[in-house]
């Protein structure tokens, strides 16, 4: 019945033109295939066509070829794809760095809160919390709060942590 359009979109280009003539407008975009074999994309809008009682009797059918815009389309998500796997393999590859680097490394966020740390500063903490006499969670806290102070005031030094107070006023006892 139509022998241009390729066959998985027939029931869908039927059912446009039997919708045309019930008297509802309608769009389709489908592929054909041409005399020669060659394939294009058509974008096509259809509405019916009344008399003067208000009876459909045709349809005006307008048809865009839509080809270039869907190659377009097609390699712009081929794009995105090779992007998307690409920084999916680069961020792998910096995760992957980051675990592994022997030196300590906190990644902060904009606020200045902890976004990342790697296992290196996990095992200065782990290492060294009992050494200060602070709990893990509090040595963490209180570096943090040493590099923001640091930030703040553009200083560049390293940080120096003493042990915590509390226990330095008992031992002196």
């Amino acid at each position: 019945m139509y022998p241009l359009v390729l066959a998985e979109y027939r029931d869908s280009f039927r059912m446009l033109v039997e919708s045309a003539f019930r008297g509802e407008s309608g769009a389709l975009t489908f592929e054909i295939v041409g005399r020669r074999g060659t394939r294009r994309w058509l974008e096509t809008h259809t509405v019916p066509l009344r008399n003067n009682r208000g009876d459909v009797v045709a349809m005006l059918g307008i048809s865009s070829d839509i080809t270039r815009r869907k190659s377009a389309e097609e390699m712009s998500k081929q794009a995105e794809e090779v992007l998307r796997r690409r920084e999916t393999h680069f961020r792998n590859v910096i995760e992957q760095i980051f675990a592994f680097m022997p030196e300590a490394v906190i990644v902060l966020t904009e606020k200045l809160n902890i976004y990342k740390h790697n296992k290196a500063f996990n095992d200065i903490v782990d290492k060294y919390a009992a050494q200060l006499h602070y709990t893990k969670e509090e040595l963490t806290q209180r570096i943090l709060s040493e590099i923001k102070t640091k930030i703040l005031n553009g200083n560049r030094t390293e940080i120096r942590i003493a042990q915590k107070a509390t226990d330095i006023a008992k031992q002196s006892r």
